[in-house]
């Protein structure tokens, strides 16, 4: 057997067994979905949930881009875009879900991902190579499983052309870092919050294993996607748990929940109600058709439901970004 199937089953045989990391019971989740836990290699236990609010509780769900059969539109911006490696990047993802594919446009007129180039490593934009922001509707709809949409509405990825090396000189982000996080970053706009804790995966958030899946892109390989499959191979918006709330939180979920039911009985019901969720913090946002606003945050999100703490919550005022 060659070292690379050696690694390559080593590997599959850590992500069997490794504990799942996202903090919810993923275990109540494959016995309703069999299916989805037999996806080999996938690590859906260790994603971050997105909050929704449902019957006044903060609920867990998942959410992705709707399965209609069309190409999730992709939008690309910015300069010094390198074509070949980003054309491959999606070849790539494309390939590993079958369920899933894009499509190139100039703007953006339906949910989809915008990709935006940056050309230096200093200024605006992500602390590192590249980050994702990606804004799920959570708002009610009857009969989805969790009693939410559950939909991306819209995915940024912001990417760096070039990185600060030795002694802060700048350099030029290499085919192998640049294509690395290109699939990786895919992977959050396509839904998948959180980090694979093992195995090779676009989601997981060791830089060698990255290279190592770009490598193989490069020399025209297929790379696995087994836990962004596992994603889709849910309902949107499927239902994981409920966050456990502090007392704290609770007296403020619920001022913020009459706050909203204040508001929309005297300006309507809000035309949006999106969730985010970060490598830390999650917060969900009411927006009304006049510019006003209520935000809900959840700090230290992630880490919370990872070690089994309470959640704590905390409202920023009306109006605010």
């Amino acid at each position: 057997m060659s070292p690379r199937a050696l690694l390559s089953g080593a590997l599959l045989g850590l992500a069997a067994c490794a504990a799942p990391t996202g903090g919810w019971d993923s275990d109540a989740l494959f016995e309703r979905y069999p299916d989805v836990r037999a996806i080999e290699a996938q690590r859906l236990g260790d994603l971050t949930p997105y909050p929704a609010i449902v019957d006044g509780r903060v609920e867990l769900v998942t959410c992705r881009f709707p399965a209609t059969g069309q190409p999730v539109p992709v939008v690309i911006t910015g300069e010094e875009w390198p074509s070949s490696w980003g054309a491959a990047a999606l070849g790539a993802v494309e390939a590993a879900l079958d369920s899933l594919s894009f499509a190139r446009h100039r703007a953006l007129a339906a949910p989809g991902i915008r990709i935006r180039s940056i050309p230096d490593a200093g200024g605006t934009g992500p602390a590192g190579l590249a980050d994702t922001r990606a804004e799920c509707d959570v708002g009610p709809r009857e009969g989805a499983v969790s009693g939410v949409r559950g939909l991306l509405v819209g995915s940024e990825i912001r990417i760096r052309r070039r990185v600060l090396g030795t002694w802060t000189q700048e350099r030029a982000a290499t085919a192998e870092d640049w294509l690395g996080a290109m699939l990786h970053e895919l992977g959050h706009a396509l839904g998948f919050q959180g980090h694979a804790a093992v195995g090779d995966s676009l989601v997981q958030l060791e830089q060698s294993r990255l290279r190592f899946l770009a490598r193989r892109v490069l020399e025209g390989e297929p790379v696995a996607a087994p836990s962004l499959r596992a994603l889709y191979a849910l309902p949107p918006g499927t239902r994981l748990g409920v966050a456990a709330l502090s007392p704290a939180a609770r007296s403020v979920v619920a001022g913020v929940l009459q706050e909203v039911e204040e508001r929309t009985r005297s300006a309507g019901a809000p035309v949006a109600s999106r969730a985010l969720v970060g490598d830390r913090h999650a917060r969900i946002t009411w927006r009304w058709s006049d510019g006003a606003s209520v935000v809900l945050r959840f700090p230290d999100w992630s880490a919370s439901l990872r070690w089994g703490r309470e959640v704590d919550a905390y409202r920023a005022r009306v109006g605010a970004p």
